[in-house]
This record gives C-alpha cells, structure tokens and sequence, in this order.
C-alpha cells in the first residue's frame, strides 16, 4: 500500500475525531456525577445526603467560602477574601437533585455573581476582604437589607450595612461599625443572625477552647438597623464552634452548625472524646438562647480534623465520609418544590495556610486540598 501525504493526513483526522469523542464520552460520564446522592448509616439510621457539583470559579483557591444565606429565590455563597459574592437559583438546585435521583447527567450547577462596590467614603482603609457572614431580611418589594461580617483583627470584627437591589449585580454599602472580640487568635465573631429590631452576632467559641471554659465571656453582639450596638447580655450555650446560622423561622428557632474545632476539649487526651458535627436548634426569645433539644448529627468528616478514624477524636458513626476540607462554614434551609431540609457549605483545605493576622506564622493541615463542597441533607 503507498502511503500517501493525504494519507497520513486522513488518519490524523479520523484519530483526533475518534480522541474526541471518547473525551467527550468521558466528560458526560463524570458529568453524571456533578450532582450525587449518597446513603451512609448514622447510628442504627441511614442517612441520605447530595453532593451538588459546583462549577470550577468556586474551585480556585481565592474562592474560599465562609458563609451562606438565602436572598428571596436565591442561595448565595460568600467569599472570605473577595467582594464577589456568588449566587445560585434554587430551581438550578432543584433540577440538579431531580437528576441525581433519577441518575441523569447534569454539569456543574449554574451560578451568577454580585459585587460589593468598594465606597472610600464609608470603609476608609478597610479592605474588602476577611469576610466571616452574612445576614439579610427584606427592606421593601425591590430591595434588601443585607449585614457582612469582617474579622479585622483577633481584637476587633466590622460590621457592614449595605442595600443590594434585587434586579441589580451591586450591593452598596451604607455604613460600618466596628466592635471588639474576646481577643481569641483568629476566633472572633463568625455568624449573623437577622432579627426584626437589627442583626445579631454570635461568637464562634461558645464553651470549652484550648482547656478554657469561655461560657461567662461569649456574649453576644445586638445591633439596630443601622448597625448602633445596642447594650445586650445574651448567651449562646452550645460547646464546640458555632460557624453559621439559618434565618429565624416563624417561631423564632433557627439552626446553627455545631462542631468539634481545633482545642475545643478540656481534656485533649480523653479516650471518650467525639467529634462533633452537627445542626443544632436555638430558640432566640428577648434576651435569650435556648437550645431546643433538636440536634442532626451528620457523619460527614472534614478530613483536616479527623484525618483517621481513630487519629483525632471517636465520630458518632463507623460510616462516615471523609471530605478533603478543614470545616462546615455556611449553612441555608432549602424548601422548595417537593425538597425540605438543609443546604451546608464547606472551606477548602490547603496544606498550610498563612495567618492572616500574622504572615510569618503558618498554620499546618493535614491533607491534601480539596475542593468547596456544597451538600443537602434532608430532612429525615
């Protein structure tokens, strides 16, 4: 056979043609993964949770995530070190999870962004950037009014007001106030809480850190609508890291994520010790906060806590799943079409991560990096 320039070319072209189509047959198998449901056993119970598959922007390293609310129809996802703030329709959410239950392929879930305008007048030399939560309640039909929490200093959080347009991509900040923290290296003020006279900030060490009880010095923060603190003695009784919180229902409960941290136990080298992951119910009434006794343990593990099974601290589960991340950060209720329960969010985990506070110090993680998860658990 005489082989031929045009040949050699024709072959060339029938190789990459068939190269293509076998990428594209792998690409459309692993997108069936993109949204998955999965069965482990909490307890003597199974336990159904899904994995939503976020698109590769929320993958990078600079989109780290510290916090998640709901704005009318949309989940919103908050950046720790970036005025983008990402936002995801729950009919995307809704078909995905339809996918997953039906198995059909379905890519990444769908997100657009908003920006937080950068106003000289009102945040001087703050930088946009050390974001721990948001909050948000509704100011008229257009328009509403949303909180952002900055972590400053181990001494010092800022809070934000600002008005996001609901057909628009902008929110304006209106105003900032700034206010201290019990002084805890990096363990200030992590979640907002909206309330009809203001917004409330709950600091993230409640109970035992570090073989210290700090139960008479974590009191909480209340503000008016603008942001003038306001003299309050509330307490939020819960051990462990509080990291985010649903929005206030009907009867005053909300839901908060509850879990083990780093230093959290009295005694490190206890034989009994589990670690905690978990939703936990407070009933905000006045003054007070009142665990309501309804708890949803979840056997899924962040990997830079609980390494191994038996190298960290005992879980509530022999079934657990271990995510490549250091911790849950942003947590929603989801009820919509014929879907109840809870949307949860995690950072990412990096092997070391420089101390925003102080550079020079590294804090070290075990695992390799991992990705943002963005998971729903059902009500079950």
């Amino acid at each position: 056979m005489k082989i031929t320039n045009f040949t050699i070319k024709r072959n060339l072209q029938l190789c990459s043609g068939v190269f293509f189509w076998f990428l594209f047959f792998l690409t459309q198998l692993a997108s069936g993964q993109n949204c998955s449901r999965e069965v482990l056993t909490e307890g003597s119970r199974p336990f159904k949770y899904y994995e939503i598959k976020l698109p590769p922007t929320l993958e990078l390293e600079t989109s780290q995530i510290s916090g998640m609310t709901k704005i009318r129809s949309k989940i919103v996802l908050l950046q720790e070190d970036s005025p983008i703030i990402y936002r995801i329709d729950q009919n995307a959410i809704d078909d995905c999870l339809k996918d997953s239950e039906s198995s059909v392929g379905s890519g990444p879930i769908a997100t657009s962004t908003i920006t937080i305008e950068e106003n000289s007048q009102i945040l001087g030399d703050l930088e946009l950037r050390d974001f721990e939560a948001i909050a948000t309640k509704p100011l008229d039909n257009s328009h509403e009014l949303i909180y952002l929490l900055i972590e400053k200093t181990d001494t010092h959080n800022v809070l934000l007001k600002g008005i996001f347009e609901i057909n628009s991509e902008t929110i304006t900040v209106s105003k900032k106030t700034e206010f201290s923290t019990m002084g805890i290296h990096n363990k200030g003020f992590e979640t907002l809480l909206a309330i009809e006279e203001g917004v409330i900030a709950i600091p993230e060490i409640n109970g035992f850190y570090k073989r210290r009880n700090y139960k008479d010095r974590a009191i909480v923060k209340k503000f008016d609508d603008d942001i003038n603190e306001i003299g309050f003695s509330g307490k939020v009784h819960l051990n462990h890291r509080v990291a985010d919180a649903t929005r206030l229902d009907q009867n005053n409960n909300f839901w908060v994520i509850n879990e083990t941290s780093h230093g959290d136990w009295p005694n490190p080298k206890a034989n009994d010790q589990i670690c905690i992951e978990r939703l936990a119910q407070v009933n905000f009434s006045g003054s007070n906060f009142k665990e309501t006794g309804y708890i949803i343990n979840f056997p899924l593990k962040p990997i830079a806590r609980c390494e191994e099974k038996s190298n960290c601290c005992k879980s509530h589960s022999n079934d657990f799943k271990k995510f490549e991340t250091s911790n849950w950060e942003g947590l929603a209720r989801f009820e919509f079409s014929d879907w109840k329960g809870f949307l949860l969010v995690t950072d990412q985990n990096k092997p070391l991560i420089s101390d925003r506070h102080n550079p020079s110090r590294i804090h070290r993680l075990r695992g390799p990096v991992g990705p943002t998860k963005l998971i729903f658990i059902p009500d079950q």
